[in-house]
């Protein structure tokens, strides 16, 4: 075949166009399916409507509008590969002289701990898979760390860097009192999300950029709010969306609350649902967009609840659910809750044994590989090459399921860091486009990748 420069393909309908080897997005003799967002081409011939025209043909000729970077390439499956050598102190906003007013003393927003606490206290992350980015907002809260500075890693480049794309509130030409008793406004002096522990409420709303669903125990007496944030996908500044105290019902606490990302589903637009803690109350949603003004907001009809422990939500594609997992001091527990009625599925303890070094005390990282099908779970504290994965049961809107354990890959090199951070949470996400799982198990360490292909 000649180099496919700006050319067109066209199919009838049952052929396959074939293309391509291994790094092309596709295995060898897969059908070809959909461009995918992220430049791929996909390989579910469903989605390639009889009579269709392939277009957007990358400039080299390739098959594929995607070439992964440098540090992906060449990796046996089931291994482990080092993303940064270093992490986000090298861009702490206190050690910049034209960010910090008090430099080179204590900057105004270190509170007890510091920027380590953006990820050492119950820190999280948001993942845009499209652009291969990792973001973390707003992290730290309580009386750990009081700056609601925006990060992001390109984890996509050939060399990926933390960089701050958000300076704090209070800032260099936005100075004020943080520490000011306004605790549950949620907000500083500007207007701000104040500074919080992030848990499980964040996640990312593909073309519209990362939403924190409630600004829980913010700085600096843990004090709560149940506000909606969008961070912008180009700056990272924050705007307020939407405030679920309006929906008139208990929407319950917003400390150790859990959100994820749900598609549209057929004439169902995306929404972002989320859970809080304690006492009965409803999981809600928000209907990102972005467009300036107030996302719609609603909530399922039944009642869910979480009397201890830590939580994470994921929604399941293939059965149309979304997953509920909660752990104690004991082990992990899972649900499934309808997206629409709301009807929920207690299917009890995970089936299978625990791995050595899994701490079930916090809440691990949790999220759906969905090539290959399962729910990949990290949180070791020793044997850290490790990596869970609970696989559906034959009947998986009834039975539990079952978690067994990765083979590690020949050859691996690398070894992560124990989790830290009080959990894991959304530090650790999974990228279709590069096949495998993004971790930022701590603070001050190395972001490292689990390739599954």
């Amino acid at each position: 075949m000649a180099a496919p420069v700006s050319s067109s393909y066209t199919v009838a309908a049952g052929q396959p166009i074939y293309g391509g080897k291994h790094r092309s997005g596709f295995p060898r003799g897969a059908t070809l399916g959909a461009v995918e967002a992220g430049g791929y081409f996909g390989s579910n011939p469903s989605l390639f409507a009889a009579g269709a025209t392939l277009g957007a043909v990358a400039g080299s000729g390739a098959l594929q509008g995607f070439v992964p970077p440098v540090w992906r390439m060449g990796a046996t499956a089931n291994t482990w590969l080092t993303i940064t050598s270093g992490d986000i102190s090298a861009v702490d906003p206190a050690n910049d002289p034209a960010i910090n007013p008090s430099y080179p003393s204590a900057a105004p927003w270190k509170a007890v701990s510091g920027q380590v606490a953006v990820i050492g206290a119950w820190g999280s992350c948001a993942w845009d898979d499209e652009s291969r980015t990792l973001w973390i907002p707003n992290g730290g809260g309580h009386d750990n760390y009081a700056g609601n500075e925006t990060y992001a890693l390109p984890v996509g480049d050939a060399s990926p860097a933390w960089s701050l794309k958000q300076p704090p509130t209070g800032a260099i030409g936005n100075t004020g009192t943080l520490d000011d008793g306004n605790e549950n406004t949620g907000v500083y002096f500007d207007g701000r999300p104040r500074s919080s522990h992030i848990y499980n409420s964040v996640t990312y709303a593909p073309g519209v950029g990362a939403v924190m669903v409630r600004v829980p125990f913010n700085f600096r007496t843990a004090g709560s709010s149940n506000k909606v944030y969008r961070f912008d996908p180009v700056t990272g500044a924050p705007s307020l969306v939407c405030n679920l105290d309006t929906l008139g019902v208990s929407v319950g606490n917003a400390g150790n609350s859990a959100t994820c990302y749900v598609p549209a589903r057929g004439a169902n637009p995306p929404r972002i649902y989320s859970v809080g803690t304690q006492g009965p109350h409803k999981m809600t949603w928000v209907e990102p967009s972005a467009s300036p003004g107030t996302w719609n907001a609603g909530y399922l009809a039944t009642d869910v609840y979480l009397a201890d422990g830590r939580q994470g939500l994921v929604y399941i594609p293939t059965i149309d659910r979304i997953l509920h997992l909660q752990t104690n001091s004991e082990s992990l527990y899972h649900a499934l809750v309808h997206p629409d009625t709301g009807a929920t599925t207690n299917l009890g303890v995970v089936s299978g044994t625990l791995p050595t070094g899994f701490d079930t005390g916090v809440q691990p990282g949790a999220d759906w590989n969905s090539d290959l099908g399962w729910l990949g779970v990290w949180c070791q504290t020793s044997s850290t090459t490790t990596v869970s994965k609970l696989t559906p049961s034959a009947s998986p809107l009834t039975l539990p399921w079952l978690l067994t354990t990765v083979s590690l890959g020949a050859g691996n090199a690398v070894t992560p860091v124990a989790a830290g951070g009080n959990g894991v949470f959304g530090r650790w996400r999974y990228s279709h486009i590069l096949r495998g799982f993004v971790l930022v198990p701590s603070n001050s360490a190395p972001t490292v990748f689990f390739a599954t292909e």
